[in-house]
């Protein structure tokens, strides 16, 4: 079933990922660097088909043999359970080129988690085919609801005055 806005947002730390950072692995993806480097989710790929057949320790200066494939396709026999947005644009939003991947992910029964400012489950045909496909949808950007704003007052406690 997709997550939406009103679901949790967190994902299972033993999840594998393959981190789609297509055309900007080791320029402008520090999402997918940082999730390397510090995740405790196991990668068991990068998506960029600009290096596909090196690793990560080949890219880059992290200490990491993860595989670099050419295709979320490709990533597919190295049974990841979700597909990480690993890059993120200027403004944040969707890059047009990136829907296909997705898709393919999605069918493939993958899970998208997403970091962009745009919110996939707010993406009529993306979230009809994480529906369709029962995949989740984790758009870590979307605040919780009922998050209060700030009232600039001072919190008090009932359990103070006991």
């Amino acid at each position: 079933m997709a997550l939406f806005k009103h679901e949790s947002m967190y994902y299972n730390q033993s999840a594998k990922l393959a981190i789609y950072a297509e055309g900007e692995f080791g320029k402008s993806s520090k999402t997918a660097e940082g999730v390397i480097r510090y995740g405790k989710n196991p990668v068991v790929a990068v998506i960029d088909s600009r290096y596909s057949g090196k690793t990560v320790r080949d890219v880059t200066n992290i200490q990491s043999d993860v595989p670099i494939v050419g295709s979320v396709s490709d990533s597919l026999a190295l049974l990841p359970d979700a597909l990480l947005l690993g890059s993120a644009w200027n403004g944040g939003e969707l890059p047009a080129h990136w829907r296909p991947d997705i898709l393919t992910a999605i069918a493939s029964g993958l899970d998208i988690i997403n970091g962009l400012h745009d919110f996939l489950a707010d993406d009529a045909e993306i979230s009809s085919a994480a529906k369709k496909h029962e995949s989740k949808l984790l758009d870590v950007r979307r605040p919780p609801d009922h998050l209060p704003i700030a009232s600039c007052l001072l919190y008090t406690s009932d359990a103070a005055d006991e």
